[in-house]
């Protein structure tokens, strides 16, 4: 074995060990990064949500939930799964959750279809229970269409059963299924 590399490992277990302060850095920036991807992604259920209770949300995802992309544009894959578990919580009546899970599951979609992991993956399903949440939340939907500028979609949804997200010269549109 080459002795610099074993000596690299040896440096690394032994800061990995001791409590020096660049360790923290590291971890202070890993969450940064990740924090603001979910700020990008999430805009609409950070403004529903309040930026204070979005930003503790955020932190908690970012300790428990390693971003498994390579892509910064696709972490929070199971955010919306952390915004209806707070039914649980002690804030269970402060915030409707399940459909702040709905819109954070259709604001990782948008997400999804702009930056889709390949070429023929420009098209996002868009089920029928997240649909229904868009027509009770008409001012959402507004937000919505405020925060992804680069979305298009009617303002009437009356007369859709599901939908599907398609990518279009870098513009997004929601259509009937």
């Amino acid at each position: 074995m080459d002795l610099r590399y074993e000596q690299s490992i040896h440096d690394f277990e032994h800061l990995l060990n001791s409590n020096d302060s660049s360790i923290e850095q590291y971890q202070a920036n890993y969450a940064g990064a990740h924090i603001a991807a979910l700020k990008s992604i999430f805009a609409t259920t950070q403004y529903i949500l309040s930026p204070p209770i979005f930003l503790a949300l955020c932190k908690v995802y970012s300790e428990h939930f390693p971003t498994s992309d390579w892509d910064i544009n696709r972490y929070g894959k199971h955010f919306a799964h952390l915004l209806t578990s707070q039914q649980q919580s002690s804030k269970s009546v402060q915030f409707p959750w399940l459909d702040l899970g709905l819109l954070a599951t259709f604001e990782y979609c948008i997400g999804l279809c702009y930056y889709p992991a390949s070429s023929d993956a420009s098209k996002v399903l868009i089920n029928a229970e997240i649909i229904q949440m868009l027509r009770r939340r008409h001012d959402w939907l507004v937000q919505l269409k405020h925060d992804h500028n680069y979305l298009e979609m009617p303002f009437s949804i009356e007369q859709f059963g599901a939908g599907v997200l398609v990518q279009r010269d870098y513009k997004i549109a929601l259509t009937d299924w």
